[in-house]
């Protein structure tokens, strides 16, 4: 309101430039007859603006201003998901123990240290900018739909998912040709059976790479609970995720396991790669796969083919237990 009362000469903080409402007596125009008329004509002015001001309809501005800082904060806040994912995945990445630590214990101080409001000022002053008032009407019914919500919410998610797949396709190609190479090495140093094994494997009719894409889920546990549970994901483009814990009930020990790489399949040979141990792959010999059953073991370079363990995967989903109370794992 005070710029608009400026306009007219309403502003009482300083003296009115209008002299024609000041009275001088050795000026005849300046009579009482002609002030009351310019004196009614002001009051009728300021009377017409103020109630303009104080009615339900805002000025122009604010609107734009209150439009512009709602889509900031829808916006800001995908944004504050995205820091706090960020400093999550720090904290939870392959680092000394004793520096996950320091993280750990600074992540609140961490997260609270943004001034999240003063963000949100600040894009909403570059939306201004940048965009008309019907665009960001546009932006914000958008935002606010149950999709537009659907979209912010999964930003987070999505961003970090498509980087990493950025990241690992460029290695997934070294990696693949390692694998291979790997695989020669074995058969090369291989003898007697185990070699006959190996090259009859990879001579066999080839079995499609779709029937080993989805995620497999592996039980070696016994009814006590022992054992090995976990799961491999593995997709068209050659890459492999896997991820299982192992428990011994009677030393309390529970190891969980999680890694990436890459699978090349020779015939029926299949062999996995993971980053984290490039220098050697897994080679394993597929018995059968159906759509929901696969029968393979794992070659094992220090014992009889006749040795190896049958194991069965189905696409059946398990859960993996938890750590229990007061187990250890012997890597850390």
């Amino acid at each position: 309101m005070a710029t608009l009362s400026r306009d007219l000469c309403l502003d009482w903080t300083r003296p009115c430039p209008m002299n024609d409402l000041v009275y001088h007596r050795s000026q005849s125009i300046h009579s009482p007859f002609k002030i009351l008329p310019m004196f009614r004509f002001t009051l009728v002015a300021f009377l017409v603006v103020l109630g303009t001001a104080c009615s339900g309809d805002e000025p122009v501005v604010s609107k734009r201003e209150k439009l512009a800082g709602r889509v900031a904060s829808l916006v800001v806040d995908g944004w504050r998901r995205d820091v706090e994912a960020a400093t999550q995945n720090v904290i939870e990445s392959v680092l000394p123990k004793a520096m996950r630590k320091r993280l750990e214990s600074s992540e609140g101080e961490f997260k609270n240290s943004f001034d999240w409001k003063q963000v949100e000022t600040y894009v909403a002053d570059e939306y201004l900018a940048k965009f008309d008032n019907v665009e960001l009407g546009e932006i914000h019914a958008f935002y606010s739909s149950a999709t537009g919500g659907k979209f912010l919410a999964e930003q987070t998610d999505l961003k970090n998912k498509v980087l990493r797949r950025v990241a690992l396709a460029k290695l997934e190609l070294p990696l693949i040709l390692r694998t291979k190479s790997n695989v020669s090495s074995v058969v090369e140093g291989a003898t007697g059976p185990l070699k006959k094994l190996l090259e009859d494997a990879i001579q066999s009719p080839p079995i499609s790479p779709e029937h080993l894409v989805g995620t497999w889920y592996t039980d070696d546990m016994d009814e006590q609970g022992n054992g090995y549970r976990g799961w491999h994901k593995k997709s068209l483009s050659g890459s492999n995720a896997l991820h299982g814990v192992q428990i011994n009930h009677a030393s309390k020990e529970f190891m969980s396991f999680s890694d990436e790489g890459v699978w090349v399949l020779q015939g029926k040979l299949l062999a996995e790669t993971n980053f984290n141990y490039a220098e050697e792959s897994q080679l394993i010999v597929i018995e059968s796969v159906t759509a929901d059953e696969l029968k393979y073991r794992f070659v094992e370079l220090n014992a009889e083919p006749s040795e190896w363990p049958l194991i069965v995967d189905t696409k059946k989903e398990i859960t993996l237990p938890e750590k229990p109370t007061g187990y250890k794992d012997p890597f850390e």
